[in-house]
């Protein structure tokens, strides 16, 4: 249902029925005597995700949301090191080996990110994107991305920002699907609601969403 123009606040994802993991686990061990204020705080950070197709956005607001907030930023694994690749070697076609080294390195820089305990983290992407990527380039995923995913989206909050494709489309050495961005998009939010996790869908210029992220964000802000 449309809350305000630009933005579709989605269904949150349930809760894990395992007793183990989730967000009532984790308020248990929180409270729990011996935990210590920084490991209280490090529970308790939120990752606010830029996801979506490609060439929609997302690196743009994931910089406006960090600069206008001062808030860490997660930047996407997979230009760096195709840029790299491409540099090395003009020739360079990635395959499915190497979509596990980007996810290894997106992920890394997630953890590394978590060391500060930060109260909020913005990413540009996340594991998300590989799992899609790789879906749709080879028709599966490797386990230890799944696995990987699962395990950090029972771990930490997560507030997924889904970039709709009505911005015009930029050329890129390193995109691939400029007719397919309906399709993909769908194919996210679909993932989306099957692991339960909540989002927002981001439409309009950039100045638009960055308004209503800027106000999600702003209503998750520590008092």
């Amino acid at each position: 249902m449309p809350t305000k123009a630009g933005a579709l606040t989605c269904r949150p994802r349930k809760q894990a029925s395992n007793p183990g993991h989730g967000p009532k686990a984790l308020l248990q061990w929180i409270e729990a005597p011996g935990v210590s204020d920084r490991c209280r705080e490090a529970a308790i950070n939120t990752f606010y995700i830029l996801t979506g197709p490609e060439s929609c956005g997302k690196t743009t607001l994931a910089t406006g949301l960090s600069n206008a907030l001062g808030l860490p930023l997660v930047n996407e694994a997979s230009r760096d090191y195709l840029d790299q690749k491409l540099s090395a070697d003009g020739n360079f076609r990635y395959d499915e080996s190497h979509l596990l080294e980007i996810a290894s390195q997106q992920d890394s820089t997630e953890q590394l990110t978590l060391a500060g305990s930060p109260d909020r983290v913005i990413c540009d992407t996340d594991l998300l994107v590989v799992i899609v990527w790789s879906e749709v380039r080879f028709g599966q995923c490797h386990p230890w991305i799944l696995e990987t995913f699962a395990r950090r989206i029972d771990q930490r909050d997560r507030h997924y920002l889904l970039c709709g494709c009505d911005i015009p489309w930029q050329p890129d050495p390193l995109r691939e699907n400029a007719d397919s961005r309906p399709e993909l998009f769908e194919l996210y939010r679909q993932k989306l609601d099957y692991f339960e996790l909540p989002y927002t869908i981001m439409r309009g210029d950039e100045s638009t969403r960055l308004k209503h992220a800027l106000e999600i964000l702003d209503k998750s802000r520590p008092h």
